[in-house]
């Protein structure tokens, strides 16, 4: 734990909203353009019509490298349904990554998504929440590309409410990455501010990336489930 850390600018980046047939041609054999009930356009995978798909992340990341993130939804779903996110990693007209997931979205819905650059590397931020019961999360999940595999190197609570059992939470954090450093990553800096089991918070820390999980291991006391 640091305190007084200097925090950078978490760099994020989502394209606009794109027109609905600029899905790229590396995907076109997995999708196709379709209506739902409210006459809305929306994507459709093939072989599976209880999902509708919309563009939530199309960004070029070098020359002939993108990313894409198809975000689902789940038509009659039950309360505790998640929908998956599928993240494409693109190399001009080749597929050279891809994965399909689920975030922590609730009655059918997945959430949405940005790129994120981590060190030389971008990568793909997956952001979902739920509510229920006086309580109330959202998540952020960052995953990057490595060889052929989609790998996810953190999950936390950026926003965690909880009214209904106990002593009050109310807890916010915000994330970014260290400019330098060495090693694979950067650290990833945490800060989080409101009330955490009924006690004020103002807490910093610098995490580093542990080479021997992948992952970076997020502070126990702000890694928050119900």
């Amino acid at each position: 734990m640091q305190k007084g850390l200097l925090f950078l600018c978490l760099l994020t980046s989502s394209l606009p909203v794109l027109a609905q047939d600029e899905i790229p041609t590396a995907l076109k054999e997995y999708y196709h353009s379709s209506y739902n009930e409210s006459h809305e356009y929306i994507w459709l995978r093939k072989g599976q019509p209880e999902l509708e798909y919309s563009i939530c992340l199309n960004k070029q990341v070098a020359t002939e490298k993108q990313i894409v993130v198809m975000c689902g939804y789940m038509t009659n779903a039950s309360e505790p349904d998640s929908a998956p996110f599928d993240i494409w990693y693109l190399d001009g007209s080749n597929i050279a990554a891809r994965r399909t997931t689920e975030g922590y979205g609730r009655m059918g819905a997945s959430g949405d998504a940005k790129a994120v650059k981590i060190g030389e590397k971008w990568g793909v931020i997956l952001e979902s929440s739920y509510m229920m019961q006086g309580v109330e999360q959202t998540f952020q999940q960052f995953y990057v590309v490595k060889g052929k595999d989609i790998q996810r190197i953190a999950s936390l609570p950026i926003h965690s409410s909880n009214e209904a059992n106990g002593l009050a939470d109310n807890v916010d954090t915000q994330v970014a990455f260290a400019q330098k450093y060495t090693g694979t990553y950067p650290n990833m800096l945490l800060h989080s501010t409101g009330v955490l089991a009924g006690e004020k918070i103002n807490e910093q820390w610098s995490v580093p990336f542990d080479s021997k999980t992948n992952q970076y291991l997020i502070p126990e006391e702000i890694d928050i489930g119900y």
